[in-house]
């Protein structure tokens, strides 16, 4: 991976009129593609409770948690967290039949490790657990007193993308081999063209293993979300999104830097918040004066 050339392109996309508005005071935590269909969160940003899933766009599951992340899917079965509620699971991908299995804390992440489906859960203190998700068993700990906002195996190794608050002391790139590259506001970490990869604030960080290389800053307060995106013919990108404001873009491996789109009005500070704008192959997600959710398709 190359850095970050300093001009960007103009967009080679199109957005469309929104797909989905959340109601007022409603944040989207998650969206992803999965089995032809759209599988989105969206949660009362105000109480911070009662998190439904959506299955292209109509709720399928209504609970007591307070947050929900991305879904790990790992056979027949499709799985995700939900912060101080319960792992949720379902069989033979049938998203209308999702139920609760084991209570989980400070938890969002899900992710393959060791051989199992995983979830990353902070239950108290300075370490979180890798809890197996099937029998709720720790397998790995790493070092974090928030919240893992992603994780990737690499390496044979787990490592989380851990986020910061005013009071924290062990965040930032965190591994299961007791590694911990302290950098604020780390809410990203992905493998691309086996290059480890993560983001803090607004800038996009290459770690070889001994060293952290910043690959280049984007005009945003915070890089939200960073996914690898397979596209159908053109070779693999990452796309980012940036809150603050509300940014899009695709970067290659030669650190070519695309844009989406930016929304120049009614942006908001990120700050502390976890879940703003967010991507996925076909989405995007803006999150207008930090409150609200509204949902594009890139054409």
């Amino acid at each position: 991976m190359q850095k970050l050339t300093n001009s960007i392109s103009p967009h080679q996309y199109e957005i469309s009129l929104p797909v989905y508005t959340a109601p007022e005071n409603h944040k989207i935590s998650a969206i992803a593609e999965i089995f032809g269909g759209v599988y989105a969160v969206v949660y009362n940003n105000d109480t911070r409770r009662n998190s439904q899933i959506l299955w292209n766009w109509q709720p399928v599951y209504d609970g007591g948690d307070e947050t929900i992340g991305y879904p790990l899917v790992w056979g027949n079965y499709i799985m995700a967290a939900g912060e101080c509620g319960n792992l949720i699971y379902c069989i033979n991908h049938n998203v209308n039949d999702l139920r609760r299995h084991i209570p989980l804390k400070w938890a969002t992440a899900c992710v393959k490790f060791a051989g199992y489906p995983c979830v990353l859960d902070l239950i108290s203190g300075q370490q979180i657990n890798v809890r197996e998700c099937f029998g709720g068993h720790t397998i790995a700990t790493l070092p974090g007193d928030n919240i893992a906002m992603r994780a990737v195996e690499y390496n044979g190794a787990l490592w989380a993308a851990v986020t910061s608050s005013d009071e924290s002391e062990y965040y930032g790139l965190s591994c299961t081999d007791g590694r911990l590259i302290r950098e604020k506001h780390c809410r990203n970490v992905c493998v691309f063209y086996s290059k480890l990869l993560y983001s803090a604030g607004n800038r996009v960080f290459h770690y070889d293993g001994h060293t952290s290389h910043c690959l280049g800053e984007l005009p945003c307060e915070t890089i939200t979300d960073m996914q690898v995106i397979i596209h159908d013919i053109q070779p693999a990108t990452i796309r980012i999104a940036g809150g603050n404001p509300s940014s899009f873009w695709d970067v290659d491996l030669d650190g070519n830097v695309t844009q989406i789109t930016t929304f120049k009005s009614l942006n908001a500070p990120v700050g502390g918040s976890c879940f703003r704008e967010l991507a996925s192959k076909n989405y995007i997600v803006r999150c207008i004066k930090g409150t609200q959710s509204i949902v594009y398709k890139t054409v």
